[in-house]
């Protein structure tokens, strides 16, 4: 985990009155090396009290994702959860049509058993151009997302052991804002981009540990052909969200690899 995870967790955001007109409205073209092209798109912005918060998308895999933020002196800071998953993301001040998306991930059952009294509804949205908060759905969005925040930072401080566990890994993009800003999502060949990202990644990893033999490539070119065979775009992009928990589980169903009797095997 990058040092400066912790700088992010705790980092306190102060409320600013600077205007937002600049930050919302935008689409960015989001890399991160060795893998898809993204989308970072920030949509609107809310009024609360004295500070600023935001709704912006993240385009994973070809599925947009809905988050909720808070904007400091031009950053972003979005602590968001879905069922067992909690981002936290940091989105730098635009500097040069370009800002810098850090992404950190947390999976974990008991994220889904936390207990609070408010309920988001960014989950449960599907028009994220025009959707809009009231002045009640503001007030339980903007408590939920400091419920969130306090969560993740008191295991930060107190509970490092749960917090690392917890951890699943970390994305970095960085993301050029679009000149048209009406352009359509390229999906097209998104499947085949996919599949070669699953076969190249397996072939790193043999190389990383020096044993990139010729039955390694052959089990990694087995195990990418499944997919492709057996999945299509979506399914594909719903396993690649899964935790590697129940990717495991899934691959172990499916007797792809594990095993003697497997389809792939080395």
């Amino acid at each position: 985990m990058k040092n400066y995870l912790s700088i992010i967790f705790v980092f306190t955001i102060f409320f600013s009155n600077s205007v937002l007109s600049q930050e919302i409205n935008k689409t960015y073209s989001c890399k991160e090396p060795g893998f898809l092209t993204e989308k970072l798109k920030i949509y609107d912005s809310f009024d609360y009290a004295n500070g600023k918060f935001v709704t912006y998308s993240v385009t994973i895999l070809g599925q947009e994702y809905l988050n909720f933020g808070q904007i400091y002196e031009g950053r972003i800071f979005g602590y968001n959860r879905n069922e067992q998953a909690l981002t936290v993301d940091e989105i730098s001040v635009e500097e040069g049509n370009v800002r810098q998306l850090s992404r950190y991930n947390f999976y974990s059952n008991e994220i889904k058993s936390l207990k609070s009294e408010f309920n988001s509804i960014i989950n449960s949205v599907e028009n994220f151009k025009n959707f809009n908060l009231s002045d009640t759905e503001l007030e339980n969005e903007v408590q939920r997302y400091f419920f969130t925040k306090d969560y993740i930072l008191d295991l930060s401080e107190n509970n490092k052991e749960k917090f690392s566990q917890m951890f699943i890994g970390s994305s970095e993009y960085n993301c050029e804002k679009e000149k048209n800003e009406n352009q359509k999502d390229a999906k097209s060949d998104m499947k085949n981009i996919m599949i070669k990202q699953m076969e190249d990644g397996c072939l790193q990893g043999a190389q990383s540990k020096n044993n990139l033999t010729p039955k390694v490539k052959e089990y990694c070119k087995c195990y990418a052909n499944w997919f492709d065979e057996n999945l299509n775009q979506n399914e594909l992009i719903e396993f690649l969200n899964k935790s590697n928990v129940d990717k495991k589980k899934f691959i172990r169903t499916k007797n792809i690899a594990g095993s003697s009797n497997s389809i792939c095997k080395i």
